[in-house]
């Protein structure tokens, strides 16, 4: 984990060293521009409009403008953030393209324009976002989402050197998100025997927009209602416990979920399933967190929430669609 971030915070920061303004941001996208296009013989403008279109596509980005971009790194920092889905081809060109980066960079690393630049700022708020993660090993898009937001100004986004910087940041959290859930699939397929069957659920969404839950059709109300009644029931009927230092033992809620689709499911209607199981489980953090330290989840600081997420597990498993 920790080698993935510092692979990423090295990559942000030699994409970051490239009008007066933004001098050396030209000379860095020029350079790389031109060493993509003959080594690879692709135009890498074309690759971030391909991004971005990607983006727009799935709701990420409203539009092409600065704005637009700064808005979506603002949505990553969110806890309820929906999930990013971005093809491996598209995100392998984009993390490709920073290899010439560090070609391009030689001839303008000794530069005294370096020292005072947008670039140098940039740099250090870049390491100073992926320095926790370097000592945990913990890879948070909540966190990197924030850290990010304060580092960037709306303004940067008008040019495509950073605009290449922040969808690389989004790239590599779908590629990590996508090697998360398939490592979660695999371990979730053996923890349900160490989970009592009435505090697991099968959720499969057709492409005729139905949802079934154990195998029986219901309306989405009733999904709703029943995820609520799952979560609450895998801590009441809970025969286990955890301690929270300096608060006492606790009931451990273990609710699993094995949520699947079909192919040519509508990914409008699928998503409104996952986030409603977002939606569940923020409400049943927000109880535990009450119950504990008697504040809302989102009052508490980093550690209450991690212990309060230790209470309440997210164990969600999402297959391959599948034929039907």
């Amino acid at each position: 984990m920790k080698n993935l971030a510092s692979i990423l915070c090295v990559l942000l920061c030699i994409s970051c060293f490239s009008s007066k303004k933004y001098e050396l941001e030209d000379q860095q996208y020029h350079c790389m521009k031109e060493d993509y296009q003959s080594k690879e013989n692709l135009n890498l403008d074309e690759l971030i409009l391909a991004f971005e279109n990607k983006l727009i596509e799935q709701g990420f980005l409203e539009d092409h403008s600065s704005a637009s971009l700064l808005k979506c790194l603002q949505s990553m920092a969110k806890e309820d953030g929906k999930p990013i889905s971005i093809s491996p081809a598209l995100s392998k060109s984009m993390l490709v393209s920073q290899g010439y980066a560090q070609i391009c960079i030689m001839d303008i690393q000794d530069s005294s324009l370096i020292a005072n630049s947008r670039i140098a700022e940039v740099q250090k708020g870049i390491q100073n976002v992926f320095a926790e993660i370097e000592t945990t090993g913990d890879i948070n898009p909540q966190y990197i989402g924030e850290g990010l937001v304060k580092v960037f100004k709306q303004e940067d986004f008008d040019h495509p050197l950073y605009r290449l910087t922040a969808f690389l940041v989004v790239g590599f959290l779908a590629e990590f998100e996508n090697q998360n859930r398939a490592s979660l699939g695999r371990t979730n397929q053996m923890t349900p025997a160490s989970i009592s069957e009435e505090w697991q659920m099968r959720v499969l969404i057709n492409k005729q927009n139905k949802i079934f839950v154990n195998d029986e059709e219901i309306s989405f109300d009733d999904f709703t209602v029943k995820v609520d009644q799952l979560f609450a029931r895998s801590r009441t009927e809970s025969k286990q416990s955890k301690r929270i230092k300096d608060k006492g033992d606790y009931a451990l809620g273990r609710a699993f979920i094995s949520l699947a689709n079909e192919k040519d499911t509508d990914y409008d209607f699928y998503l409104k399933a996952y986030k409603q199981l977002q939606s569940s489980y923020a409400k049943i953090l927000n109880m535990v967190a009450l119950e504990v330290f008697n504040q809302p989840f989102d009052q508490l600081n980093k550690d209450q929430q991690k212990s309060i997420k230790g209470l309440q597990p997210w164990m969600v498993s999402e297959s391959e669609p599948v034929n039907h």
